[in-house]
């Protein structure tokens, strides 16, 4: 997986993904995280997932990880941009009803 970190105003962190987001890309995802964290407490962290090709049930995992873990920095997370085949896992996943989407 690739990202970028692209801090904003009003306390918002946008983190844009692309390739692949799978089991192998754990220690890039768990860098993404500890990015994160140090935001502080309080932010909004959207994943744009535009630019992402591919997601498995890992990457799901992953992204559940992340929206805990901003919940425990009494943050949020977004989802945003997904399209092809990371749209569709999230829809069978059922995502909508577990980490909102940014219109």
């Amino acid at each position: 997986m690739d990202y970028r970190i692209v801090s904003t105003a009003g306390g918002r962190t946008v983190v844009e993904c692309g390739g692949r987001l799978t089991f192998s890309n754990s220690t890039t995802f768990m860098r993404v995280a500890e990015e994160l964290k140090a935001t502080g407490d309080g932010h909004c962290w959207v994943f744009d997932l535009s630019g992402l090709e591919f997601i498995d049930s890992a990457g799901l995992g992953m992204l559940l990880m992340a929206r805990d873990m901003a919940g425990q920095q009494n943050g949020r997370m977004l989802l945003k941009g997904a399209t092809g085949q990371v749209e569709k896992a999230l829809s069978l996943a059922r995502f909508d009803e577990l980490i909102p989407t940014e219109e």
